[in-house]
């Protein structure tokens, strides 16, 4: 990836991060829209001045805009010892949630790890924006979305609109998945 487009994405990513949009960022930083545009599609460049005024528009340092420093709220690292289980019980049994996504994903979106028992049914009737994809580490699951039924084993995944009512039951072992939820954006 050539470094003009990689200095554009970090700044489309620290622009939507920051709830800007690209009209707002282009009036704070000085420069006209559809340059800021076609920068954060790594169209054109950006003079120092005015690389000078998008990183303090974006609270950040031109070396991290550049790719020359890594900013350290850019990198989010949950250790195994450290992880917090939460214990979810309801009619359909107890289940551990582990949640894994940092601070910053302004709802775009949620990390979990969810163990089921073995022989769990987990009926689902959450409706939301979004997508949510499944990755499953260890056992097996049956899941019904919406009329559709799917098996998955160890290192299938399933990625499905998050408004169809879905159902997740594992087999005769516990089960591990790796669940993302994400907004409409």
């Amino acid at each position: 990836m050539d470094k003009a487009l990689h200095s554009g994405l970090r700044a489309r990513d620290f622009r939507r991060r920051s709830g800007l949009t690209l009209e707002q960022l282009a009036g704070e930083a000085g420069v006209s829209t559809g340059h800021l545009s076609r920068f954060e599609r790594g169209e054109k460049a950006l003079s120092v001045a005015a690389l000078i005024r998008l990183a303090r528009a974006l609270d950040t340092t031109v070396g991290v805009l550049l790719g020359e420093e890594t900013a350290t709220d850019d990198i989010h690292v949950v250790r195994a010892g450290s992880r917090t289980v939460r214990r979810l019980a309801d009619k359909s049994g107890t289940y551990d949630f582990v949640a894994l996504s940092g601070t910053d994903t302004q709802g775009r979106h949620e990390v979990f790890l969810v163990t089921l028992p073995q022989s769990a049914r987990r009926v689902s009737s959450a409706y939301h924006a979004g997508r949510e994809l499944m990755y499953l580490l260890s056992g097996k699951l049956r899941l019904r979305i919406g009329t559709t039924e799917i098996e998955l084993g160890k290192g299938d995944y399933v990625e499905f609109p998050g408004h169809y009512r879905h159902e997740i039951e594992s087999s005769e072992t516990e089960a591990h998945v790796l669940v993302v939820v994400t907004d409409a954006r």
